[in-house]
Formats: structure tokens, sequence, C-alpha cells
């Protein structure tokens, strides 16, 4: 009880930890803003590819690995958060984050652009993904071209439909779209399902303690 006292007074301003990272999980969900190295360099953008040159970890191949400016992450399950380097001569890195052993993590409203809950199949995921399983582009929702259909931002004020983005706006199994192309009508999309976490409203905390987890909740 006293862990919620704290939290509702907290000023929550990220996803999860912002200084700190899930030794289970070696960080993939890390989204703070530490982009310097432990040898000391400075980390390149995701998005560039200058000094290194990369194909494999951009923003559009890991649209929910959050791989927003020149932040640490770990996109391919490294030991902890990485990055490539402003250096020529040094590539990647490892990022001088400690693990969060006995500190708690919180998820706010931010969670529901990275995975979708399988519970809801996903009606809440507000996400960038805009490619199918298959590999289709997704159509916007509210044009008509290639695909006629009901499912437009008029009809379904609440559901997302915001560009061609992967949404659920009539239930179906998880996020899906209307596809570009005219011989395929609808795909479902690549979005990840939030496993491993308890939902109570907006806000998870998750209290690491050794190997061992404990799991404090209060509605927002």
């Amino acid at each position: 009880m006293i862990l919620i006292s704290l939290l509702m007074n907290a000023q929550l301003s990220g996803i999860f930890s912002s200084d700190c990272y899930q030794p289970e999980t070696r960080g993939t969900e890390y989204r703070g803003t530490l982009n310097a190295t432990e040898g000391g360099y400075t980390c390149q953008a995701w998005d560039s590819h200058t000094p290194h040159e990369h194909l494999d970890y951009s923003p559009e191949s890991h649209p929910t690995a959050g791989l927003e400016s020149n932040y640490c992450r770990n996109p391919d399950k490294e030991v902890k958060p990485w990055c490539y380097t402003t250096d020529p001569d040094i590539r990647t890195d490892l990022c001088p984050l400690p693990e969060c052993h006995g500190r708690p993590y919180y998820l706010t409203s931010g969670w529901k652009k990275y995975c979708y809950r399988f519970k809801t199949r996903g009606t809440e995921y507000r996400g960038p993904v805009s490619t199918t399983t298959e590999g289709y582009t997704c159509q916007a929702w509210d044009t008509q071209t290639p695909h006629v259909h009901d499912r437009t931002p008029q009809n379904s004020p609440d559901a997302g439909l915001e560009s061609n983005y992967c949404r659920n706006p009539d239930g179906e199994r998880k996020p899906w779209c209307y596809t570009t192309d005219a011989a395929k009508r609808s795909d479902l999309c690549p979005v990840p399902e939030c496993k491993g976490i308890k939902f109570s409203g907006d806000l998870v905390c998750k209290l690491f303690r050794g190997g061992s987890q404990s799991y404090y909740y209060h509605h927002l």
C-alpha cells in the first residue's frame, strides 16, 4: 500500500523505467533517453547510416522496438541495451544501464504503442505498424482504394483509425488492416502480444526482487 501511495504522487513520464533495464528481458523494453555507451561513445541515430551502414535494425524494420533518436535500445536481444556509435572505428557498444533488481518500473498508457492485449484482441493498440504479417502495405483507413469498406474514421471515431496503421475496430483476433494489394483484401499485423504483463487500468508496476516478481496495481 505504501508503494501504491507513492505511485499516486509520482510523475510518471516514461513507458518503462528510464534509468535501468530488466535483466530477464535483457532490456528489450527499455525506453529511456540514454545515448552514450560504456566506452564513452555517442550513439548514432537509428535512422542514420553514417558512419555505420546498417539494414537490420531501423525504425522501419523494427517499428515496435522504440528505435527513436539515438537512444540506447535492444532490438535483437543482446545482453543489454546498446547502440551503433558515431565513431567510425567502433561499430557498436553496450550502454551503461544498471539492472532493475529490487526497483519498480512502470507502464502507462504508452504501452498501447508497442504491443496488444490478448484479452481485448488489441482494440486499444495505437502503434505505428503499417505492414502486415505477410508483408503487405496497409491501405489508409480513410481511403476506399483498392478496397471499398465501412471501417472508416467516421464510422468508428474511437478506434484510432489514423493513417494506414494496423488497428482492430471490429474485434478481430488481433490488429489488422486492409492492404494496398487489390488481390489481398485484408491481413493480420505482426504486432507482438503484451506477454508477461498484468494490467489494471493504464498502470502496472512490476517490482523485481532477484528472480521473483511482485505486482502492485493502481487504477488511473
